[in-house]
């Protein structure tokens, strides 16, 4: 019996709906939404991916849905739920 690592299989099953189309090069590139990227990054947890992470709670074209952020956060497990709050104790 194959075992899932944490976070493997918690890639919320509606991030693909909130991806966005961005401009690239001509041509357009559909991406993850603002929330999704910034909860893989929690659960990614390096420091890089923290400091990626909180570029993006920090960009300020539309307003953060703070709430669905927790709730896909948590789907990554405790600790990325933690990096997520101290981050977001940080910012307000």
């Amino acid at each position: 019996m194959r075992t899932r690592a944490p976070g493997q299989s918690a890639l919320d099953p509606n991030a693909f709906t909130r991806a966005i189309d961005v401009p690239f090069h001509g041509s357009m590139l559909r991406v993850i939404g603002r929330e999704d990227f910034i909860a893989m990054k929690c659960f990614a947890g390096g420091p890089q991916h923290i400091v990626d992470a909180q570029q993006a709670v920090a960009t300020v074209d539309k307003p953060l849905d703070v709430g669905r952020l927790r709730r896909i956060t948590r789907r990554f497990g405790r600790a990325a739920a933690d990096r997520l709050e101290q981050m977001l104790g940080r910012r307000l």
